[in-house]
């Protein structure tokens, strides 16, 4: 956390703690840091984050064969089509405190510190709030040759907001045309 606006820094930071969560048989720790990390993770990183997810809830929910095929179920379904929540994903409940306590250390309002505070909203599971400021920090910039890199925060928390990657997709697609009439 000594660089939250290093989103990849953060994710991996992330993936290690699940990783070391399971290995310590502290399954639901891992499961809510596992829903952390979907949350704040890259599109490139949601299959790893998904899958990170599904064996916390194997682990949490060893019998819970039917709510492990409701999550998988709604990540297909809310990849394929709009309008598609993950009710499975809004039944975990994320230690925001320590996230909360860090973003509440991070002070201005350049474009790097509005993306530390949202990712720490992303961890804290605080989506909606993080998608405000991820569009403030997308605003600030202005940049064509970032545009594309400030789309993927945006989209990023579309995916946080839904729990399901369709609408960060259509984003991130959208968001390449545009650049794509930005270059030329």
């Amino acid at each position: 956390m000594a660089n939250p606006s290093a989103t990849i820094l953060v994710g991996l930071c992330q993936k290690a703690r699940v990783e070391a969560l399971l290995a310590l048989n502290q399954n639901q720790a891992a499961l809510r840091n596992a829903k952390s990390l979907f949350y704040e993770c890259p599109l490139g990183q949601t299959r790893t984050a998904l899958l990170l997810l599904q064996k916390c809830l194997q682990r949490v929910y060893p019998q819970g064969h039917k709510l492990i095929s409701l999550f998988i179920s709604e990540q297909m379904a809310g990849a394929a089509k709009p309008g598609v929540s993950c009710m499975v994903l809004s039944l975990i409940q994320i230690n925001a405190k320590p996230y909360d306590t860090e973003k509440n250390n991070l002070h201005g309002t350049t474009q790097w510190a509005l993306v530390a505070k949202s990712n720490m909203l992303l961890m804290a599971g605080r989506a909606k709030r993080a998608l405000r400021q991820m569009k403030l920090a997308e605003a600030l910039d202005g940049n064509p040759k970032t545009y594309l890199a400030d789309s993927a925060n945006v989209a990023r928390t579309l995916k946080a907001v839904d729990g399901t990657v369709y609408r960060a997709n259509h984003h991130m697609l959208t968001a390449a045309r545009r650049a794509a009439m930005l270059r030329q």
